[in-house]
């Protein structure tokens, strides 16, 4: 379930020399040994708050779109980072103080769309147009005020879909299609006792939505495929003690599930669960009730899933597994320290796993990073950046060639780190011919399309070359058997002349598409003022 996150946080999205451990206690032989190399370098590119005020109100999201990295804050701030300073793109809340943070971003149709938490009036989605300029379109909770939190956002279908927090009547799910909200699910499905749509993700040609519900027979998934919605599984996937669906992953065919379990009235943590789906039903896959938390958040790399499990006994653990029949630790507990209970943000990212560290309250030292490349794990920053006021490491994200870790911090106001991986992509594909110019003539679209066909995910970036010079495109981890598209306006927009380059891990397939525009006869309509007329594709050059 999502509440409001600690003072001082940045969170979710999505560090300086410090004491390296000579060995890590504990380690699986799968996890092998810590490398003795120097801690990476990392570069504070914010502080004080981001925007230097102090504030230690938390940053709820890290989100890259259309080249640039955006955070959202709680007190409803957006900023986004062009790679050298940080600019606030919005009013604060919107103009409306009651929008106190911002808790979903997500891209639909080029646009960048925020969903704010408003426990007053109920919550708003907004869409930003450029500069500081955002349109709401969604407003009063969707007409109820009681949705008082945009709580998950996913693309599915041509639409965007929006889950909220609902706890007197129980969730609801939304559904946009670029001018109209049409709502789809009310009354948390089955009953008020889903009060949170707590995760999403897209599997097998259809949305998954898994609740939260503290009462009642646990928590539930449900799917839809594109025309109508249906329960997966029994409730609670028959157990009433797993009653908060926190995570969805795809994995080797499968979709997981990582659940958080009540403790029965016993004390302490109920431990996690996590189920699977074959695309006809759902089994247990694991269920560890002495652990003390959740399933929290799942991560896939090198042909294995990996789950965080949080723990303020031993240390946070990290198990992995292989579909099959290796379920082990990953890591030691804490990766070596009790006291990292949690590892509150989880990124595959450049062919490496990265996991950032809550420290426990009341201990000395602050957050950690920790790498593992697939034989050894290595700590890439200093206890807490150098200090010990940043206590976890609550956003990882990355972009480009760069990797962003955002801090909790309730004393000196959370901050933000970038690290510049020196990712090995040995394998390159070249595009010389490119465009997304356009005049009063007509204009020039150019897509780039990835696909992996291999059996292991591929870290894949972009560059683009203009006359200019060279401008950082997106990454991503592209999972085994996926694909990817990428309209390169979205990064170089109006520019005639852009050659792209594709740099992976692992070998993948890589098309350039170029569609030519021109202008309609008539111009009051739109969809005649623009529309295609020729195209082009090639395959990228060695």
């Amino acid at each position: 379930m999502r509440g409001k996150i600690a003072a001082g946080t940045v969170a979710a999205f999505v560090l300086c020399a410090g004491l390296l451990f000579s060995g890590l206690p504990g380690a699986g032989a799968q996890a092998g040994q810590q490398g003795s190399e120097a801690a990476s370098s990392w570069t504070r590119i914010a502080s004080r708050g981001i925007d230097g005020t102090y504030d230690v109100s938390p940053t709820s999201i890290l989100c890259e779109h259309g080249g640039l990295l955006y955070a959202g804050l709680t007190w409803g701030r957006v900023m986004s980072y062009d790679g050298a300073s940080w600019t606030q793109v919005n009013e604060e809340g919107f103009g409306d103080p009651d929008n106190i943070d911002i808790s979903a971003l997500a891209s639909y149709d080029g646009a960048l769309y925020a969903g704010t938490t408003n426990v007053a009036s109920g919550a708003e989605v907004w869409r930003y147009d450029g500069g500081t300029t955002w349109t709401r379109v969604a407003e009063g909770g969707f007409g109820n005020p009681e949705n008082a939190n945009v709580n998950s956002m996913a693309s599915y279908g041509g639409h965007l879909y929006a889950g909220t927090s609902n706890v007197p009547e129980g969730c609801e799910v939304w559904r946009y299609d670029g001018a109209a909200w049409e709502k789809q699910v009310e009354g948390g499905f089955t009953g008020p006792v889903n009060d949170v749509a707590a995760s999403m993700a897209v599997f097998g040609g259809a949305l998954f939505v898994g609740t939260c519900a503290e009462s009642g027979n646990g928590c539930e998934a449900w799917r839809y495929d594109g025309a109508n919605w249906a329960q997966s599984g029994e409730d609670g996937f028959g157990d009433w003690r797993n009653v908060s669906l926190n995570s969805l992953a795809e994995y080797g065919g499968f979709l997981y599930a990582g659940i958080a379990r009540d403790s029965g009235g016993a004390g302490g943590g109920g431990g996690f669960s996590v189920y699977r789906f074959d695309g006809a039903d759902w089994s247990e896959f694991r269920k560890d009730e002495s652990a003390v938390g959740g399933a929290n958040c799942m991560a896939v790399l090198g042909g294995y899933l990996y789950v965080d499990v949080y723990n303020s006994t031993s240390g946070c653990e990290l198990r992995r597994s292989d579909g099959a029949d290796e379920w082990s630790l990953a890591a030691p507990y804490g990766y070596g320290s009790f006291t990292n209970i949690d590892a509150s943000s989880l990124l595959a990212w450049g062919g490496k796993l990265y996991a950032g560290t809550q420290r426990a309250p009341g201990m000395p030292g602050g957050c950690q990073i920790w790498s593992y490349d697939g034989a050894s794990w290595r700590q890439e920053m200093g206890d807490g950046f150098g200090g010990d006021t940043n206590r976890a490491v609550s956003a990882l994200a990355g972009t480009g060639r760069f990797l962003y870790a955002g801090t909790e911090n309730a004393t000196d106001g959370c901050e933000i780190w970038r690290m510049k991986e020196a990712v090995d992509y040995p394998y390159r594909r070249y595009f010389a011919e490119g465009s997304t110019g356009s005049d009063e003539r007509g204009g020039f679209e150019t897509w780039i399309t990835v696909a992996n066909p291999g059996d292991a995910s591929a870290s894949v970036s972009l560059t683009y070359l203009t006359p200019e010079g060279e401008v950082e495109g997106p990454s991503i981890e592209l999972g085994a058997g996926r694909r990817w598209t990428v309209n390169v306006g979205d990064t170089v927009p109006d520019e005639w002349s852009v050659a792209a380059v594709v740099e992976s891990t692992a070998p993948v397939v890589a098309e350039r598409s170029t569609y030519w525009s021109a202008a309609g006869a008539d111009e009051e309509d739109e969809q005649a003022l623009y529309y295609r007329r020729s195209a082009h594709a090639s395959l990228g050059a060695p």
